[in-house]
């Protein structure tokens, strides 16, 4: 019985590990950009939908709505979605929305995903 139990809290620490440590990586791959948008949203109403739709699309890091300043500001995996299509989330929604500052597109690091047609 001691043999079973010391086999089993092994593996449980083993995939404990190998879990962690998968996280990591996926972490470690991770294009974190910033979009800053100005919306219509005015209420906790308004906050709390916007940001808990916004948090349910893959791709979001953290979402924040200051509601003083009616601004909108996303983290997000640029390899999984693009400052434009969040804002396209929030209009769809039925708010008036528009990019004020979108790092990933300031950002010269980002991979190259415009094409010359020349």
């Amino acid at each position: 019985m001691k043999t079973f139990m010391s086999y089993f809290i092994a593996l449980t620490i083993f995939f404990g590990l190998s879990l962690a440590n998968n996280s990591q990586a996926k972490e470690d791959n991770i294009q974190k950009y910033e979009v800053k948008m100005k919306t219509s949203a005015f209420s906790e109403m308004c906050k709390n939908r916007i940001e808990t739709e916004m948090k349910e699309q893959k791709g979001v890091l953290d979402v924040y709505l200051d509601l003083s300043e009616q601004t909108l500001t996303v983290s997000y995996d640029y390899q999984t979605i693009k400052g434009s299509n969040l804002k396209d989330i929030v209009e769809n929604m039925g708010y008036e929305c528009s990019i004020i500052e979108d790092k990933a597109s300031n950002d010269t690091s980002k991979p190259n995903t415009s094409h010359n047609l020349n």
